[in-house]
């Protein structure tokens, strides 16, 4: 298995990804009318640019791989200097030596961010002068922000996997770490003190609101009324006469 190149595993191409890039690029070389759409990734640490997809119509060749510095591109100048592009790169670049040397003269890009970082390029090339119209600059952009969305999300999908996997070989890179079964404690299984005082609190707070319940009103719980609170409650016992005899019932 060969080695994975640094600079395009910076941007890695889902099918998702892939097919987007793919079609975005055949629509923008047929509305636009340049000879080929491509799309780049820019590694600053290393210095390098490098065509990760292309679409050609016409005879200009920008293969996919194709590695260049990223101080002699031209879309390190045109980047630089705000213009986003050119009618004819010799008279607006005159030492961009290697898209004169690809037989470039109508360019134009626009960046790819992802995060707000810059990470790369959507261009379009010609072999002949060609001035990118108004409207197909407006294409470009919504077509790079749509690759640059595809690209992030595809980035976060990798990383979610890639901690995915450290987590399920984690037990076997840390054997002292492995989950082990854990037995409840009869402390644990028993409910808290705060949880048995808080039901304490609120049977005694139910009790004292019945009793003001029973208090309001002239029925209480077991269906019998209420004595009359204007006569003392009849003595226990065989009431006695005053003289000492007992009454009879």
């Amino acid at each position: 298995m060969g080695a994975v190149d640094p600079t395009a595993a910076r941007l890695p191409l889902g099918s998702g990804a892939a097919t987007l890039v793919e079609r975005s690029l055949a629509a923008l070389a047929r509305l636009t009318g340049y000879d080929v759409a491509y799309l780049t990734v820019v590694d600053e640490e290393r210095g390098v640019q490098q065509v990760l997809l292309a679409h050609r119509r016409g005879g200009l060749d920008t293969p996919p791989g194709l590695t260049v510095p990223w101080r002699e591109t031209l879309c390190r100048r045109a980047f630089e200097a705000g213009t986003l592009g050119c009618r004819e790169v010799a008279e607006s670049f005159p030492d961009a030596e290697a898209a004169i040397a690809l037989g470039i003269r109508g360019y134009a890009m626009a960046p790819i961010r992802i995060a707000g970082r810059f990470e790369g390029t959507l261009c379009l090339a010609s072999r002949e002068p060609l001035a990118l119209d108004p409207r197909h600059r407006e294409v470009l952009e919504v077509f790079a922000e749509l690759i640059s969305a595809q690209l992030a999300r595809e980035l976060a999908l990798a990383e979610l996997l890639h901690a995915q996997g450290e987590l399920a070989r984690g037990p076997h890179r840390f054997p002292h770490r492995a989950a082990q079964p854990v037995r409840p404690s009869r402390r644990a299984l028993a409910p808290p003190a705060a949880a048995t005082w808080g039901c304490a609190a609120v049977l005694r707070l139910r009790g004292c609101e019945r009793l003001q319940g029973d208090q309001r009103s002239p029925w209480p719980r077991r269906g019998r009324p209420l004595p009359d609170r204007g006569r003392p409650p009849p003595a226990r016992g065989r009431a006695r006469r005053r003289d000492g005899g007992a009454l009879r019932r």
